[in-house]
């Protein structure tokens, strides 16, 4: 996991208006009389960035309207082309190939942190879309707060994520053969960010897509060290580095970075992949 920044090259006035402009009518017209309302909202959002589950949907606009805004997103015009081209290219590089929401698996469609559905006056809106996988994109549907009122999903724009690893990974050793325990967030205060954490690792699933992904990294990794042959103290020390080597692009609390340090912890792994 890790945050990312706004793309300030990006203009939302101007994509905007270069959209209602290329609209053929009657969607141009509709969208004009709308255009202020969506400028204002977009003011609104940026305003309300430390808690978007306040944002209300915005009852000025129109149902025709809100059917305009949601048919423009999908119809995909250059504009919203180039600005989620935009999008892309600002991310870290990590991010250039996964998916934030859940760093498994590459993005290959945009989603909508207020959902167009029930905020279409943010369909266009480039803060609002988030590059991830349709997995995600699945799990997240159109869901924003839990029955408390509390937020559902990380935003990685704008929630501030703990400074210190809370994804841990308890690793076991059998048979000759490393095993996962389990898998759990960890905690050292009482942020209200924790909960919005606590609520995105269960909506997408991700204990039980991270155990998937174990097993296979686990081999990988264990294939990598035991062609080295190294002694026990210099498996850790490589170790250590390649857990701040990754950290520094991946994100201190990134799964595949937690469970190197799983593996840090487990004399039996360590013993392993050591040749004395």
């Amino acid at each position: 996991m890790i945050n990312y920044s706004v793309n300030n090259l990006i203009n939302d006035d101007t994509v905007l208006q270069c959209i209602i402009k290329n609209k053929h009518e009657p969607g141009k017209r509709i969208l004009r009389d709308c255009e202020l309302f969506v400028l204002d909202d977009y003011d609104k959002y940026k305003n309300s960035t430390g808690d978007l589950g306040r944002i209300s949907p915005d009852v000025r606009i129109t149902l025709q309207a809100r059917d305009v805004l949601k048919k423009t997103y999908e119809d995909n015009p250059k504009a919203l082309q180039m600005m989620k081209k935009e999008i892309k290219e600002g991310l870290p590089d990590i991010l250039k190939a996964k998916c934030p929401y859940c760093m498994i698996s590459a993005h290959n469609t945009f989603d909508h942190y207020l959902d167009k559905s029930d905020y279409p006056e943010y369909a266009l809106f480039s803060l609002n879309l988030v590059p991830s996988c349709s997995e995600c994109n699945s799990f997240k549907n159109t869901f924003l707060l839990d029955e408390n009122g509390k937020r559902l999903f990380i935003n990685f724009m704008f929630d501030e994520l703990p400074d210190y690893p809370f994804l841990k990974f308890k690793l076991g050793f059998e048979e000759g053969k490393p095993f996962l325990i389990d898998i759990h967030l960890e905690f050292r205060d009482c942020n209200p960010v924790n909960d919005v954490i606590i609520n995105h690792f269960a909506k997408l699933k991700l204990y039980d897509r991270l155990n998937k992904q174990f097993e296979s990294f686990m081999s990988t990794i264990i294939a990598e060290f035991k062609e080295y042959m190294l002694d026990k103290i210099t498996v850790k020390q490589m170790l250590e580095k390649k857990i701040g080597a990754w950290e520094k692009t991946r994100g201190i609390n990134n799964w595949e970075v937690c469970i190197l340090r799983g593996m840090l912890e487990n004399e039996d792994i360590l013993d392993d992949i050591s040749v004395f």
